[in-house]
Parts: C-alpha cells; sequence; structure tokens
C-alpha cells in the first residue's frame, strides 16, 4: 500500500502524493511473481486449517476480496494493454525535396498519403456518438513532426476562445486541440501542446502528476477557420526538443469543443482515454506501414454506398446487404463511418471470398462491434453472429462466436479476435462468402448493432 499512495513527489504547490502509472501497479507492484507468491500462500494456509471452518472461512474472505480483486484487475490491465497495442496509425516520412507549409490548409500533397485517423468520444463518456467529426494526420522527416488537424465545426461564429499569451494557462478553458507525445515510448514522460481556434499555444512536459511548463516545443504552427464548416490546425514539432524517437511515436489527439457556454465532453484518437494526461493509453503511430496487412477489401466501410445495397461500385460485388445498407457517420471506430444493422437491413455480406482467402489455410478475423437492446425472443434465434460459408457440398460453415454463440444486450465497441482454418475444399463447390447476422429481425424491431473494421489476416503455416 505504500507504493501505491506512499509515493510524495515536490510540486509547485508543495508536495502531493502520486499514485503509479497502470503499469508500474500491475508489472512491478502487484507483479505476476507476487501473484503466484499470494496464490500459493493462500493454499498453504487452507491445507493446514482443513479442521478448522472458522480459520477457512478467513481465509475465503481474503481470497476473494483481496486475491480475487486482484487478478480481475489484473486482467482488465491486460485486455486494455492488448486493445491499447492494437489501436495504430501510420505517419508516413515525407519523401526527399518535399516541403510543408505551415499555412493551415494541409493542401502539400504530402498529406495525401497519410492516413486520416479520427477523433471517438472519450471513455468516460456513455454515448459513443460524436457531435462532430475530427480527424488528423500526422508526417514526420529527421527533424520533425507534422500534423494536420480539421474540425468540423457548423456553428464557428460561436466557437469561444481568447486570443492568448504564450504558455497562457487558462487556455484550457478554450475551444481546442491538443496534441500528446510520448516519443521515448517509454509511458512516463509525455509533451502536451494546447492550440485554440485563435492561433494561440501553450506546452508543457509532464511525468505523472507534475508538469513543467519552462519547457517549450518550439512548434510552428497556424490555424484557418472556414466559417460555418470548420476549423484547422497545421503544426510542425522539432524532434531535438524531446528523447529520441525511433520506428514508433506513441501520441493522442484530443478535441474541446466549447461553443459559446456549452463545453461538450473532449473527443480522442485513443479511445481508452479518460483523462488527458493517461500516457499508459495512448496510441501508437508507426514508421512502417504494417507488414501483415488485412487481406479482406473495404473492411473500414469508408467507400460510398451504391444503389441503396452495395458499398462502392465493384465487379463482382464486395459488401453488400439484400435489402439496404445503413452507415453511421456518429457512431464508428475508425474512417468516420460504421455499418449499422436494424429492422430495415438483414446483415452485411462480402460477396465473393475466391481469390481472397485460400482452402486449408489459417487466419485471424478481428472487428469492432457495437450492440444495444440485441434481444432473443427464441432458444434457436435472435442475437448478432458472424458466419463463413465455405462455398461446399454439402454446406460448411464457420461461426462466432463459437458454438452457435450470439452477441446480445447491449454492449459498447469490443474488438473481437477468432482463428480458423478454412476446409480443403473451400470454395471448390460454390462461391465463398462472410456475412454479418442480425437475425430474427422480424421478432426484434428494436435491437441495433454497429460493425466496424473488419480484417483478416493469413497467418503462418504450422510447422
Amino acid at each position: 500500500m505504500r507504493n501505491i499512495v506512499g509515493n510524495v513527489i515536490e510540486t509547485d504547490v508543495g508536495p502531493v502524493s502520486s499514485r503509479p502509472s497502470e503499469y508500474m501497479l500491475w508489472n512491478e507492484i502487484y507483479s505476476p511473481a507476487l501473484s503466484k507468491e499470494l496464490d500459493s500462500l493462500l493454499k498453504k494456509a487452507a491445507a493446514k486449517c482443513v479442521k478448522d471452518p472458522d480459520s477457512l472461512k478467513r481465509i475465503a474472505f481474503m481470497r476473494r476480496e483481496f486475491y480475487d480483486r486482484i487478478e480481475k484487475g489484473r486482467a482488465n490491465y491486460l485486455k486494455t494493454t492488448a486493445d491499447v497495442e492494437a489501436w495504430k496509425g501510420y505517419i508516413p516520412q515525407l519523401e526527399a525535396g518535399e516541403k510543408i507549409s505551415v499555412d493551415g490548409k494541409g493542401n502539400e500533397k504530402a498529406w495525401s498519403k497519410a492516413p486520416a485517423h479520427y477523433l471517438l468520444p472519450n471513455s468516460s463518456v456513455k454515448s459513443e456518438a460524436v457531435e462532430v467529426h475530427t480527424f488528423f494526420k500526422a508526417l514526420r522527416d529527421r527533424d520533425n513532426f507534422y500534423f494536420y488537424v480539421e474540425c468540423e465545426e457548423p456553428e464557428t461564429a460561436k466557437m469561444s476562445s481568447l486570443k492568448r499569451k504564450f504558455d497562457e494557462f487558462n487556455i484550457w478553458e478554450d475551444n481546442t486541440v491538443e496534441i500528446f507525445l510520448n516519443p521515448s515510448g517509454d509511458r512516463k514522460t509525455g509533451y502536451q501542446l494546447i492550440f485554440n481556434s485563435l492561433n494561440s499555444l501553450a506546452d508543457n512536459r509532464f511525468k505523472l502528476k507534475t508538469m513543467d511548463w519552462k519547457w517549450n516545443s518550439g512548434a510552428e504552427y497556424k490555424t484557418v477557420v472556414t466559417p460555418g464548416k470548420k476549423w484547422t490546425l497545421e503544426v510542425r514539432i522539432p524532434r531535438n526538443t524531446m528523447e529520441p524517437c525511433k520506428d514508433r511515436l506513441v501520441a493522442n489527439v484530443m478535441r474541446s469543443r466549447v461553443i459559446g457556454e456549452k463545453r461538450s465532453p473532449f473527443d480522442t484518437w485513443s479511445p481508452k482515454i479518460s483523462s488527458s494526461q493517461f500516457v499508459d493509453n495512448y496510441g501508437i503511430l508507426e514508421f512502417e506501414r504494417a507488414e501483415n496487412i488485412s487481406i479482406l477489401p473495404g473492411g473500414n466501410f469508408t467507400e460510398a454506398v451504391h444503389a441503396r445495397r452495395f458499398i462502392g461500385n465493384h465487379r463482382p460485388h464486395r459488401w453488400y446487404n439484400n435489402r439496404i445498407v445503413k452507415k453511421d457517420t456518429r457512431i464508428f471506430r475508425s474512417g468516420g463511418m460504421s455499418v449499422r444493422m436494424d429492422k430495415d437491413t438483414e446483415g452485411l455480406t462480402f460477396y465473393d471470398l475466391r481469390g481472397v482467402m485460400k482452402p486449408a489455410t489459417s487466419y485471424r478475423l478481428t472487428f469492432y462491434i457495437k450492440t444495444q437492446d440485441v434481444v432473443s425472443l427464441f432458444t434457436w434465434g435472435g442475437g448478432v453472429y458472424f458466419s463463413l460459408d465455405c462455398g461446399m457440398k454439402p454446406r460448411k460453415t464457420i461461426g462466432f462466436p463459437v458454438n452457435n454463440g450470439k452477441f446480445l444486450g447491449t454492449m459498447p465497441w469490443t474488438r473481437q479476435s477468432f482463428e480458423f482454418t478454412t476446409p480443403e475444399g473451400f470454395g471448390k463447390d460454390g462461391r465463398p462468402y462472410l456475412s454479418f447476422c442480425r437475425h430474427n429481425r422480424y421478432n426484434d424491431p428494436k435491437g441495433i448493432a454497429w460493425i466496424d473494421q473488419v480484417e483478416i489476416f493469413e497467418l503462418p503455416a504450422k510447422k
């Protein structure tokens, strides 16, 4: 307990008790070795008290209220860590001769190579719908990091900001965008740059609860307001003001929207964020594109709907619905939109997997799903599930959740992962296809499900 609440640090306002980071808590304080030792001690104690019921009750209480709570906390930490590690973007390098003019417009050709990363409601907000879209792009060269942030804003005339002096602390009250960097990747020391929509900046270096406002980023920046549409930020951040960064940049971008006297909850790129300087859960911008990329085209659903039933205009078709495709631009996980399945839709199907997947090959399917009030009124129906039709006779399907399971009830955005192996006869007798199904739609008129970022990765052959 002393290691958790007894760590006192000196700040500008005096000594402050500093809580350890999540990494330190679960890897150094409540380490796996300590957990194993506690389990062993409790087992030994129980073995010695077989004939003492009162002592056994006390030992069971200690296991339930202490050890089991530690293990539950560790399981939550490991899941969050896995989700954070999976939350990755890409920060391309400028090619020789390419230059970025920091004018707030982001219209250089180099920006077209950088993917757009969309912000989401922070994890403390019950609603997972954004009010307005915000996305950023990132670039790098040997000496600088570059960011372009675009904030959709139909009410630019009501944006609340003041023209402030450099490093004015109260800039947090304004309509702002914040960029957080942890170049070393230690998830301890971070750098915060706060920009308001009137082109003011405050920056600091932080670690745990301490903030060093004497640190200066040396950033070059410019904001531009397009009345009634958006405001944008373009910034160049010199790398020599921070620790060296290799291979990947741990980072986050946040937006605080203040319109008149109304402050909306902040949006964030890293979805597991409930407070701004929680560097443990920042996402990762990779310097190089991943070698193992998804083999499934269009799984982020950013292409336009064609003829009401198809995503994109492809031959043969890719993603489609027998009735109508519904896209949601307020509730999504990536790319600024998701696919919504409700009483008007029958699900979502990828038309033909020939040329995409192979027989007798192992794959990993990953996707994000969110559900709202999905019910099952019969033992054989209801719920949302994934199905892979293998294109064989007799018919063979692979389903997830396994054992004919379904996604039911109300569930926030959750990342799912499922590994499977295609049979030898995959695609031999017909068109193999995959589907996300919302079963029993006639008897479940209120249930809704959202699907986003569907990816399939080929796994190495087992030796």
